[in-house]
């Protein structure tokens, strides 16, 4: 019902404020996503993982650009998060092989889209669900096609604070086929506190929706029907 009353004191079923920030998200959620990954760049699992790949994707190629193409050739296929280990010789896949699926279980434990690890030079040496943002680079002087993303600011302010967690809001990105996507993203210290990386996590497609579009029964349409005939009447102030 709407908080607004007109003179005569009739208080009208107002679509705009009824709906309007009715979210499924709530403290709760934005609180626990943020507790979790700030216990990932605390825990050992993530301080272990990040230097093994950041390792392997500097003894891919002495050219970073033959690294970031062919990792991008290998890896992002129909497959998606489903290849665990591409051909080739190189130290890369063995450490892909390794974590990949440690990530991937944590992915679908906690439902988000993908999960991504930032070298600070800008290169996403890592991600889960290996989407065409893959193997690119995120720097904002730099020419990757998706510096300008939520996931190019989510990167560029968690290493302007890294101390901090930076949040995306909801916008429309290209790699994930152009549906709305919103980022966490944090700095990754080792053990003595040096600033190593940049982690980051793209929200659950289901994070943020209308109850009306997650319940049918909640819609407005819904809610119309049930009080047709019907008013509420406020007394006098």
């Amino acid at each position: 019902m709407s908080d607004d009353t007109d003179p005569l004191g009739i208080v009208w079923l107002s679509q705009g404020t009824w709906r309007r920030d009715w979210w499924k998200r709530s403290d709760i959620l934005t609180s626990t996503h943020r507790t979790w990954l700030a216990e990932d760049v605390f825990g050992r699992t993530l301080r272990q993982a990040f230097p093994a790949f950041k390792s392997a994707w500097d003894s891919y190629s002495a050219d970073v650009e033959r690294t970031r193409q062919a990792l991008f050739d290998l890896y992002v296929t129909d497959l998606k998060d489903n290849l665990d280990l591409a051909d080739g010789t190189e130290v890369y896949h063995a450490v892909h092989q390794q974590w990949h699926p440690t990530f991937r279980s944590k992915l679908y434990a906690r439902g988000y889209y993908d999960i991504f690890m930032f070298d600070l030079d800008g290169n996403l040496i890592y991600s889960v669900f290996k989407e065409t943002d893959y193997a690119t680079n995120f720097r904002a002087d730099g020419t990757g096609p998706w510096k300008d993303s939520g996931l190019g600011q989510a990167f560029q302010q968690a290493l302007a604070s890294p101390d901090s967690i930076t949040y995306i809001d909801w916008a429309p990105y290209g790699p994930s086929a152009g549906a709305d996507a919103a980022f966490l993203a944090t700095g990754l210290r080792d053990e003595d506190g040096v600033l190593i990386g940049i982690y980051s996590i793209q929200l659950p497609p289901e994070y943020e929706k209308s109850i009306e579009a997650d319940k049918l029964e909640c819609s407005f349409e819904a809610i119309t029907n049930a009080y047709a005939g019907a008013i509420n009447i406020q007394g006098p102030q």
